[in-house]
This record gives C-alpha cells, sequence and structure tokens, in this order.
C-alpha cells in the first residue's frame, strides 16, 4: 500500500515545522509558568545537595538516584533551577523529534508530522517540562527509548546503537520507580527480537552490555556508599502501595473518591510482601479498587478540573484512543508495536497498584507513544477512504 505523501515543499522540512511551533508553544508556556516547583522537589534538591557533599541519599531518595545525579550534575556545573528546565525543555524536544522519526518509518511523512503535532499540543504532557520533578525526564526518555530500540531492531550495526538502548533501558529504570517495572520488559523484548531476527552474533554481545551496565549503574551506588539500599532491597519497599492500598485512595490526595476497604491490624512490616498478603486474603476488594485507579487514569478527567479542561479531555481522549487502537491493528506485525502494548498494559497495572495521581501525569508519561500511534491509525483510515474513493469514481468512468 502506497503511503500518503506531504507536497515536496513541506516534506523537506517536515520536521522542522512542528519542532518551531513547539519552540513557540514552550516560549509562551514559560512566560506564563516559569520554573515551577512540586511536592516532591525538595526530595530531589535536598538529594542532589547531599551527593555533592558526598553524604548517602535518604529514605525515598534512594528510589529516585537518577534524576537527583542529573540535578547534582546541574548544579556541579554552575545551573540552577532554570538550566534544568532548559535541559529538560532540549529532551522534549529530542523526544518530539523521535516521534516523527518513527512516524514517518512507520507510515509516512504525514504520519511522522501529525503524530509530533498531537505530542506538542497535548498540554497535559508538556507541562512537566517546567517542574522541577522526576516526570519530565522520564516521558522523553521513554520516548526516545521506543525509538532506539525501533532503529535498533531494524539495523543493529553500528554496535552503538545496541549500546544506546541498554544505556537509555536502565538510565530509565533509575529515575524513578516506573522504570523497574518496565526494565525487565524491555531487556526480555530487545534480547528475544534481536536474536528472533539477527541471530546469537548479535544477542550475546546485547546481554553481555546490559548485564555490565546494569551491575554498574545499580551496584556501584550502593558499593560506593551514595544509596542505602541495593536493589533488592528498594524493590521490596513499597510502603506507601500498602497504605494507599488499605486506606483506599483512587486518586491520591483526594479522600472524596476512597473507597471502603477490608481493616486490618497495623503492620510493622508494609513492604512488598505486606501487599501480595493483603490481596491474597482481599481478592475481590482490592480488584475493585485496582480497577478504579485505571478507569481514572485513562479517563484522565478529575472531579476538581475545571469544567473546560474535563470537557477537553472528554472530547479529544476517545478519539485519540480510538485512532490508536487502528493503529495498532494496522502495525500488529511490527514488533515495536506489541512491546509498546505490553508496556502500556504494565504501566497502567503499576497505576492500579499504587494510585491513580490527583494531576494525571502517571498516564501522561505513555501519551506520546499513544498519540504517535494514533496518527497511525488516522493516516491508515485517510489513505483507504482515499483508495475507496478513487475505485468509486474509476467504477463511474
Amino acid at each position: 500500500m502506497s503511503e500518503l505523501k506531504l507536497p515536496k515543499f513541506l516534506e523537506r522540512y517536515a520536521c522542522w515545522l512542528p519542532i518551531l511551533s513547539a519552540v513557540a508553544i514552550w516560549s509562551v508556556f514559560f512566560a506564563y509558568l516559569g520554573v515551577r516547583y512540586g511536592g516532591d522537589t525538595p526530595r530531589y534538591l535536598t538529594g542532589a545537595e547531599r551527593f555533592l557533599k558526598g553524604l548517602p541519599l535518604q529514605g525515598d531518595q534512594n528510589q529516585f538516584l537518577g534524576y537527583i545525579l542529573f540535578v547534582a550534575t546541574m548544579f556541579s556545573m554552575g545551573f540552577r533551577e532554570l538550566g534544568i528546565i532548559v535541559v529538560q525543555v532540549i529532551f522534549t524536544s529530542l523526544a518530539g523529534v523521535a516521534i516523527y522519526d518513527m512516524g514517518r518509518r512507520i507510515a509516512g511523512e504525514l504520519t511522522g508530522v501529525l503524530g509530533v503535532c498531537l505530542f506538542i499540543a497535548n498540554l497535559d504532557v508538556i507541562r512537566w517540562s517546567f517542574y522541577l520533578l522526576t516526570d519530565s525526564l522520564f516521558i522523553s526518555l521513554l520516548t526516545i527509548t521506543f525509538w532506539a530500540f525501533y532503529r535498533a531492531v531494524i539495523q543493529p550495526r553500528p554496535l552503538w546503537r545496541i549500546a544506546l538502548v541498554v544505556f537509555l533501558m536502565l538510565g530509565l529504570a533509575t529515575i524513578r520507580p516506573n522504570g523497574w517495572i518496565l526494565l525487565p520488559l524491555f531487556a526480555g523484548f530487545f534480547l528475544f527480537i534481536i536474536w528472533q531476527k539477527h541471530g546469537w552474533k548479535f544477542a550475546i554481545p546485547s546481554l553481555a552490555v546490559i548485564v555490565t551496565l546494569a551491575v554498574v549503574i545499580f551496584g556501584l551506588p550502593y558499593v560506593r556508599g551514595v544509596t542505602q539500599y541495593h536493589p533488592l532491597q528498594m524493590l521490596s519497599r513499597a510502603e506507601g502501595v500498602y497504605s494507599n492500598t488499605v486506606e483506599g485512595f483512587v486518586i491520591w490526595g483526594y479522600p472524596e473518591n476512597q473507597v471502603t476497604m477490608p481493616l486490618e491490624d497495623q503492620r510493622v512490616d508494609s513492604g512488598s510482601m505486606a501487599v501480595l498478603s493483603y490481596c491474597w486474603r482481599h481478592v475481590a476488594d482490592c480488584t475493585g479498587i485496582f480497577l478504579r485507579r485505571a478507569f481514572f487514569a485513562v479517563a484522565s478527567t478529575r472531579p476538581f478540573y475545571s469544567f473546560h479542561h474535563n470537557l477537553a479531555l472528554i472530547l479529544v481522549l476517545p478519539f485519540l484512543y480510538f485512532f490508536a487502537m487502528l493503529g495498532f491493528i494496522s502495525r500488529r506485525m511490527e514488533p515495536i508495536t506489541w512491546l509498546i502494548i505490553a508496556v502500556i498494559i504494565l504501566h497502567l497495572s503499576f497505576i492500579a497498584i499504587t494510585h491513580a495521581d490527583s494531576d494525571g501525569r502517571f498516564w501522561a508519561y505513555v501519551l506520546p507513544i499513544i498519540s504517535l500511534y494514533s496518527a497511525v491509525g488516522f493516516n491508515w483510515v485517510l489513505e483507504r477512504s482515499l483508495r475507496l474513493l478513487l475505485l468509486d469514481r474509476l467504477s463511474m468512468l
């Protein structure tokens, strides 16, 4: 099937038109928002200061090592909060370029342009670039990792493409706990597809690179005293997950939406095993609260949003999801499609087990790649509509 093409004078500058539009939008955003702080911002700023003083990270700072090191690097170079925001905007721009490049390679230039336009037009995603929080960098790196994965699977030579994918996967895992959950999935998909398409010649070096970098990135900070916990200890810590579930939080910070959960005696151990044990004893109740959280995450609306904000989400998101579904169906033979579907399902499961965030930012992590496949689906429908129209016209001749 032939791809729809842009006019030649637009095709030459197809990538730069949406990027320039993005720069204009971000400039207006920055003039309006400036540097924004969130409730978790002190965690990262104090963590960076402790690292620069040679002190170990404390408490839940250990779970966000990657972002704290990023902040510390900016501080050591003489850049403060404004410099961090500038770098986050740069990474967001690179994510836009990655969406464009993936779109044009999957379904043509028009898809690439439409995908990046949907990305930069989603203000609920873009606004996090101006917050001193992990979310912007996580969104950007997740999108760029998908792009690097796609390029490396198609053509693993030169070998730096494989190294780039591994480095991005591991970097993603250090920024916030969501990345830990995605790392085994990314690594498993990547090794399997590399082996399937290119054999052991590339799969074995890829595995060696993953293991080596994983040991260095996760083990070295603990050995050197930067973190207080080794990776297995951090994975077992889930105090917030247990309390949120027992207390019935659906949307974090919004008690009006709480549900009644079975009460139990206060546990000293509130880690991962306590959560699993509680869910095992109360399967129906836990399933109900998990489904509620997943629904509010996907819907993205909130009772405390403005009427116009909720209306915009209700009008736009169903079409975005519908065309994305068509995009996934039309590209179901592409390995990257199944990886993205698996990541979305796993990420939604993570939200369901923890909580739906009050500002919807957890679901914003996967909206850029959903937007890309929505562009793929729209292009697929447009191509078929034009083909049917052409056949109809020819039949009338």
